[in-house]
């Protein structure tokens, strides 16, 4: 006959210890009052250790019990403070950032960004405000798509990569995670890491606003410029409105600030050749149609002024054969030129300012004086350089440079 329940050995389970019924199921015993308490010190002397294990599973149980139903995620920030932003997704190691990363956290932003746009646009919600005027007197408009925009790019990255400098066309949005899972870095056959403090990223978040309140929207474009001590060493545009169209990147390095000379442009075909269609083709600003079509005529022998909105798109247009140089005479800011900088430098052409000299981006000044020439490429930028030289001299005040 087999031994009685009270016979068999006891097994530690929680505060008590557990025997088999006759059906296998485990069932608690506690001792309680009136029993005899000699057998119980000496029980507990000879399985201490049981019941040390089975205190610790208890205590570790009810602590689990307790939480559940709580969330596990980190709470979400309340300051706009870069510093205070933590995310799990967050890029920076050691104060270090790789570019690669840069650049495939901005394609995608930029792509989110895109569709706030177009939301906007075609969702019914554009409301239009005029937060100022240009050194021309124009209106700046600026739209609820600009804001959307802004908001993507600025709290995205401040989500990827906490303390980074952003230099954004539009005021600092209220902090909202854009929430990111995951980001594709591109690749690159040198990829560097970056010191965080040498890295400025340049936003327009809504390249040609004023063309896109006047549903000029192929002009539209938004731009994000990688700054590395002051130099553009990668940019992205992306043109919302362009069917099927991939963001156009590049990246442009050099070997004595990024340890290695990389020349990458990703989305265009740049054509060299004076027998394409732009060959006697300059594009200028529409926000500045005067001075920029009296320098074509007056300087430039040859050369028909063509009127477009957007320093992004203007870049494209010069780098796909559309037009043989970008000329701007007047002031204009560095979130408006960085990326073009970027890519036109990465994909051969050169962008300067009309002494021919390349354009340098600080973290406290915004501005950028002394005109710009961009070509495809040097033999033809030589040529601007050259025919433009008396603006520096005579003309420089009529044409504001």
């Amino acid at each position: 006959m087999g031994a009685s329940i009270d016979e068999r050995k006891p097994m530690v389970s929680g505060f008590g210890y557990a025997s088999h019924s006759s059906s296998g199921i485990g069932s608690a015993h506690f001792r309680g009052r009136g029993r005899s308490h000699a057998p119980f010190k000496t029980w507990i002397w000879r399985h201490w250790p049981l019941l040390m294990v089975g205190s610790f599973g208890a205590f570790y149980l009810i602590h689990r019990l307790s939480h559940m139903g709580s969330s596990t995620s980190a709470p979400k920030a309340t300051s706009q403070s870069a510093q205070q932003l933590r995310s799990d997704s967050s890029r920076v190691q050691n104060g270090k950032v790789r570019l690669s990363d840069l650049i495939g956290a901005s394609i995608h932003l930029s792509e989110v960004a895109a569709h706030e746009i177009t939301d906007v646009k075609f969702g019914g919600k554009e409301a239009t405000e005029v937060k100022g005027k240009t050194d021309e007197g124009v209106d700046e408009p600026v739209t609820l798509a600009d804001a959307r925009s802004n908001s993507v790019f600025v709290n995205g990255l401040r989500e990827l990569f906490p303390g980074i400098s952003i230099l954004s066309e539009e005021t600092d949005p209220d902090l909202e995670e854009v929430g990111i899972s995951a980001i594709n870095g591109v690749e690159l056959t040198h990829d560097p890491w970056l010191d965080l403090n040498d890295i400025l990223i340049t936003v327009d978040p809504l390249d040609a606003t004023k063309e896109f309140t006047e549903n000029l929207l192929h002009f539209v474009t938004t731009m994000v410029c990688v700054v590395h001590k002051g130099k553009p060493i990668a940019g992205i545009i992306n043109e919302p409105f362009v069917k099927d169209e991939a963001a156009v990147w590049g990246v442009a390095l050099d070997k004595a600030t990024e340890g290695a000379d990389l020349r990458v442009s990703h989305g265009l075909q740049p054509s060299t050749e004076d027998t394409v269609a732009g060959a006697d083709k300059v594009v200028i600003s529409r926000s500045h149609t005067g001075s920029g079509a009296d320098v074509v005529s007056e300087y430039l022998p040859g050369k028909q002024p063509v009127f477009a909105g957007g320093s992004g798109y203007k870049a494209l247009r010069v780098l796909e054969g559309d037009a043989n140089a970008y000329v701007h005479v007047t002031k204009i800011k560095s979130w408006d030129v960085c990326a073009a900088d970027a890519v036109v430098h990465a994909a051969g052409g050169e962008f300067t300012n009309l002494k021919g000299e390349r354009l340098v981006y600080e973290k406290d000044d915004p501005m950028i004086s002394g005109g710009i020439i961009a070509a495809a490429d040097s033999k033809m930028h030589a040529w601007y350089v050259e025919k433009l030289a008396p603006l520096q001299s005579s003309h420089g005040d009529k044409h504001r440079i």
